[in-house]
């Protein structure tokens, strides 16, 4: 639908592929980042620069400026994943680790899943602008 609006389905794989590729390459400098410049300044960062991107992707006139804006999401969606399993492992004790873990775990899962239907239904019903 997206790609078909802007007349170039063959750069319709990219929406998808450049968020996943900016997150795989940001992800494990959030790490190190948070060690220099501390945790809360990364998560800032990270929830600056995904609203930056859904604010792009959401403005974007070309297909060029939507792929780069999803980049910038896939860069802060990165910082979000990463810094939660820092934070929680840096203020939780550690015999209780791996059961606030599994907590993110399942809502990520359900928010994955129903990500979807969710955004399908908001396609139709608003736009995929929205």
């Amino acid at each position: 639908m997206i790609s078909s609006e802007f007349d170039d389905l063959a750069s319709g794989s990219w929406l998808l592929s450049s968020f996943v590729l900016a997150q795989c390459c940001a992800q494990p400098l959030y790490g190190k980042l948070s060690d220099i410049f501390g945790r809360k300044a990364c998560l800032q960062v990270s929830y600056i620069l995904f609203a930056l991107g859904t604010l792009g992707s959401g403005l974007g006139q070309t297909m060029a400026q939507l792929i780069a804006s999803r980049a910038v999401q896939g860069a802060g969606a990165a910082g979000m994943v990463c810094m939660v399993s820092i934070l929680i492992t840096d203020l939780v004790p550690m015999h209780e680790v791996a059961s606030i873990r599994s907590y993110v775990n399942v809502v990520q899962t359900v928010g994955r899943s129903c990500g979807g239907a969710v955004g399908g239904f908001l396609v139709e019903v608003m736009g995929w602008r929205w």
